[in-house]
């Protein structure tokens, strides 16, 4: 064996032993009574400190249940809730140091040059942070296509004189999820002896969409002071619909330009990797020139939020 793959596979070993480890430590002393004081919190019904209650703040009723601002841990946590992954967020950083650590150590050992492991590291530590946003973008676009029919079924339920709580068993029972899963999840605490606004909140925090949001606003001034819940549910549905076929439209009317963008930022890479199996000394004319593969990096990035944010529709 080379002492190249002798030192590889022993610095991935110590890795994963030192990461295990870590990860146990962090669960137990740190996870662990945060999630039990999170449950303590939800199951009494407190505000943390902090912060004030508002029964129509949008805003503040997304963030009524999650953790306060500026911790990264309480956001990491969200998006994976969010993305319906059953992993946790230390396992995640892990994966993330593992894959930094092997997509790096396999550019720098493939070209030779040891400056490419740190670019490297970059892109491979991204990959499942990458995934899981990606699975969070599709579990959010699936929960918002399924809400218009939800709250049809809501609304012919509560004219039928069902309660909120029963319609929420209703769609949880019915439909497929992810919203079965979130309505299911909200009728299930409210079972369990949280109260109703506590477990309606708890459900705009997680799924983090406006129409939600409204919803449980509506929700909330109903049980305080009445009104016609049944004509706000059948207008949001309606205004839910009209909004996935702009979106629809939208899309189809940018898809050539999408391929057209897609093709001009891959292609660069792809002709670099082909011209340096194919003609290592020409690619190794700009592998010497470090500043400039960073530059051409830099301005291919700039290029795709562009085009990204160009196709974006801001409610």
């Amino acid at each position: 064996m080379s002492p190249t793959f002798i030192a590889i596979c022993a610095f991935t070993g110590t890795a994963l032993l030192v990461g295990t480890g870590l990860s146990a430590l962090y669960e137990m002393l740190v996870t662990y009574p945060a999630t039990v004081r999170a449950r303590l919190r939800e199951a009494t019904g407190k505000p943390q400190a902090g912060r004030t209650s508002s029964l129509v703040n949008l805003k503040q009723l997304a963030d009524s249940a999650s953790a306060a601002p500026g911790e990264w841990q309480a956001w990491v946590n969200s998006v994976i809730e969010q993305s319906g992954l059953p992993i946790a967020a230390q396992t995640l950083a892990f994966v993330s140091l593992v894959a930094a650590t092997a997509v790096g150590l396999t550019i720098a050992l493939t070209t030779g040059l040891w400056w490419t492991a740190a670019p490297g590291s970059l892109c491979g530590g991204a990959i499942p942070w990458g995934y899981v946003w990606i699975k969070r973008q599709q579990r959010l676009r699936q929960l918002t296509r399924q809400l218009p029919d939800a709250l049809d079924v809501m609304c012919r339920a509560v004219r039928a004189g069902q309660t909120i709580p029963a319609t929420f068993q209703m769609i949880g029972d019915d439909f497929a999820p992810p919203i079965a899963h979130e309505f299911r999840y909200c009728y299930e605490q409210q079972n369990l002896g949280i109260s109703f606004e506590t477990a309606l909140r708890d459900l705009a925090r997680r799924t983090e969409i406006m129409e939600l949001r409204i919803l449980v606003v509506a929700l909330l001034v109903q049980s305080r002071s009445g009104g016609s819940l049944t004509d706000l549910m059948q207008n949001l549905s309606t205004t839910v619909r009209k909004r996935l076929v702009l979106q629809q439209k939208v899309k189809a009317l940018t898809g050539e330009g999408r391929l057209q963008a897609i093709t001009l930022i891959a292609l660069p890479f792809l002709v670099f990797v082909a011209m340096y199996f194919l003609n290592r000394e020409y690619a190794q004319i700009l592998l010497d020139r470090p500043m400039l593969l960073a530059g051409c990096g830099t301005a291919q990035a700039i290029g795709a939020i562009v085009i990204h944010r160009m196709i974006q529709i801001d409610y």
